[in-house]
């Protein structure tokens, strides 16, 4: 378990950063994550903050997706389940209540392959350590919080963690993960250059400026200190879930797509869809619906499999990257 109510890791005092809206320095928290559920075939370790996938002979298939929040998990979880997945990643979307958070712990436990948790702009920290420490044992390993988890090594390739919203705005109090633009900037030196023949993405619940963040109207509405961070550590693309504007629409490092299904690219930009709860809405009026983006990891580069969707796609949906 990361934090608990009674332990000193958890938000507060010393680690609540001040400012228009407080909120909690996750990038500087001790790891703590417990027992952690092995994928089929692989191994899962932490060593000092990176999380360390070993075992990986051949393509590795992720399952990348948002929180159902404000909405429910129901079904949904059956489609996960479904899909050929090694590991799942969330990006934020927990819920925006304890009851709600439990239910989507609950779900995501049931999964044969364990599911890393980002924090995103809303997700509670005590409430995400509460839910996974009321699991019961066997299933509780299956969540794993990236709280001061600051990479995630696939082999060669690796993806840059990075927690919560700069400043906190977004967040429902002080005890949710945020960042100052100029503590990316000190943390960028801290990382070594990414593993030769290896890639490394950004996994970050912001998207930086760039393709997946610019409008249809041609406004950019990402993130230019993440963008700077990105570049400082060899980041080439990477997976977000805010903002949506472009949600479900993968694009290469100049801003180029859609990509078609079975494109792949060591520069690949994806904004992923919730789970469940209410269909997103892009920046044209499209709407995207429930489900997750399967992702193939092979030779450097990540490959677009396509969408898994867990509704029915209505008339209003279009451009939905398959």
């Amino acid at each position: 378990m990361l934090c608990s109510s009674a332990c000193s890791a958890c938000p507060g005092s010393e680690r609540t950063a001040a400012g228009p809206y407080p909120y909690t320095d996750c990038l500087t928290l001790p790891v703590n994550t417990g027992k952690i559920a092995q994928p089929p075939g692989l191994g899962l370790r932490l060593e000092g903050r990176t999380l360390r996938l070993y075992g990986v002979t051949g393509p590795l298939q992720l399952a990348a997706f948002a929180g159902p929040a404000p909405g429910r998990l129901t079904a949904e979880v059956e489609l996960l389940a479904a899909q050929k997945v090694d590991v799942a990643l969330m990006l934020g979307g927990a819920g925006d209540a304890l009851a709600t958070v439990r239910e989507t712990f609950a779900a995501l436990s049931s999964l044969p392959f364990p599911t890393l948790v980002l924090p995103g702009g809303r997700d509670r920290l005590p409430w995400l350590a509460q839910a996974r420490a009321e699991l019961p044992e066997g299933r509780r390993e299956r969540i794993v919080l990236l709280v001061g988890v600051r990479e995630l090594l696939l082999g060669r390739d690796g993806f840059v963690i990075v927690p919560g919203v700069q400043g906190g705005r977004y967040g429902l109090d002080q005890e949710v993960c945020g960042y100052a633009a100029d503590q990316l900037e000190d943390l960028a030196g801290e990382y070594e250059p990414p593993v030769a023949g290896g890639s490394r993405w950004l996994l970050s619940w912001e998207a930086p400026v760039g393709g997946v963040a610019r409008t249809h109207g041609g406004v950019d509405v990402g993130n230019r200190a993440l963008a700077q961070f990105a570049r400082q550590v060899g980041a080439q693309g990477g997976l977000f879930a805010w903002p949506v504007v472009r949600a479900m629409t993968p694009v290469n490092g100049q801003g180029q797509g859609p990509l078609a299904v079975g494109d792949q690219a060591r520069d690949l930009y994806l904004t992923v869809p919730r789970l469940g709860g209410p269909a997103l809405e892009r920046s044209d009026g499209s709407r995207v619906p429930a489900g997750v983006a399967i992702l193939q990891l092979a030779g450097g580069r990540l490959r677009w499999v396509g969408p898994q969707w867990a509704s029915t796609v209505s008339p209003l949906d279009t451009n939905q990257g398959s």
